[in-house]
């Protein structure tokens, strides 16, 4: 055989473009910052950051975040994905879903329409459902490498399994024992609580907790709250269970019930 045939064969094999070990998930991740916020204030306890990561939930500027400290303490701020400022107010604190639903302030001189971008939590929770194995992104403020109109931090993460949530951090156990998804990666760090867990295609999945160390084992917990986790709720009118999507739904809507949680349980 003729050395020369072997040339179109390697020709043909040089122009094929080489296999992608990953999707690209860069336009996901860009899409998904445009539907998150910088938390920022000032007061909680010694040692407590005092910042954080919010997911808007709706157009008006409804945002979901973690039940962190500072959202008790003064000066409550937020920077949009494109560096607008807003002062918000702590709209109610659940602690049996250790989240907070937070609502910007407008001056009396902007009470205009934000039509935000936002995180459609009612149509998610239908579809978007996370498994043992799936890939994941989570994206939050950590560290707070982002202060205005710098993009989030993206980590690529791997379900690892779901369970129930047993941790502490120093005395304080936490208050939410529900299902949460266990993750790869380090995801769970300084202002990460309240940030995003979405799927390849942008939807979103859940919500990162705060730090806490397993009970079993001390080390650090990774983990967020998928949509469909569910806590039960002591009313008055006796015990009801919600899943997390439920009550971002009524808590926007002003019709979600505080729970009747003894003060002494709550985790400062």
């Amino acid at each position: 055989m003729n050395k020369l045939s072997h040339i179109p064969v390697l020709c043909l094999l040089l122009t094929v473009p080489p296999a992608q070990a990953t999707d690209p998930y860069d336009k996901v991740a860009v899409s998904a910052n445009e539907k998150l916020v910088k938390l920022f204030g000032a007061g909680g306890y010694r040692g407590a950051e005092s910042y954080g990561t919010g997911i808007i939930v709706s157009p008006q500027g409804h945002i979901l975040t973690a039940a962190a400290p500072f959202l008790d303490g003064r000066e409550l701020r937020l920077h949009l994905p494109d560096g607008r400022k807003y002062l918000f107010k702590v709209k109610l604190i659940e602690k049996e879903f250790d989240a907070a639903i937070l609502e910007i302030v407008q001056a009396k001189k902007e009470l205009i329409p934000l039509e935000l971008p936002f995180f459609d939590v009612s149509e998610y929770v239908k579809n978007a459902k996370a498994e043992p194995g799936n890939w994941v992104m989570a994206m939050s403020n950590m560290y707070k490498v982002a202060e205005r109109d710098e993009m989030m931090s993206v980590q690529r993460a791997m379900v690892t399994s779901i369970g129930k949530l047993s941790a502490r951090r120093g005395q304080f156990e936490v208050p939410f024992h529900g299902d949460v998804l266990y993750l790869d990666t380090v995801t769970n760090n300084p202002g990460a609580a309240g940030g995003a867990l979405i799927n390849r295609k942008g939807e979103l999945l859940g919500m990162i907790g705060k730090e806490f160390r397993n009970n079993q084992t001390d080390t650090w917990v990774n983990y967020a709250m998928p949509l469909t986790t569910k806590a039960e709720v002591i009313l008055e009118a006796g015990k009801k269970t919600f899943t997390l999507a439920e009550f971002v739904d009524l808590a926007i809507q002003d019709k979600w019930v505080k729970s009747k949680r003894p003060p002494e349980t709550d985790l400062k």
